[in-house]
């Protein structure tokens, strides 16, 4: 693979990712870093800190134990993050108790 390919298919993404979609619709060239759009990125952020304060998201908090039992109850295999897996593994634990 080359290296805009292996972005994709990398385990792990930046914590930052900021695009000129018009120029990049693909979003291959990550502009966070970039200082000739700091500017915009700022406004950026404050839009999206504002959006979470007013819907009260929580995306960037980890899902409940509970929250990921359900899902994977319903989509089993299909859950493939790895924030399943340590609960994958607690309720075959669980299931082979007596």
């Amino acid at each position: 693979m080359n290296e805009t390919q292996l972005i994709f298919f990398s385990d792990s993404r930046v914590p930052e990712e900021f695009y000129d979609l018009e120029n990049d619709p693909h979003e291959i060239h990550n502009l966070a870093n970039d200082p000739a759009h700091r500017q915009a990125l700022e406004e950026h952020r404050k839009m999206l800190a504002s959006w979470i304060a007013e819907t009260g998201d929580k995306g960037q908090e980890p899902e409940s134990e509970i929250g990921l039992r359900c899902v994977l109850q319903r989509w089993g295999e299909l859950c493939v993050n790895p924030e399943y897996d340590a609960v994958r593994k607690k309720m075959q634990r669980e299931s082979k108790k007596p």
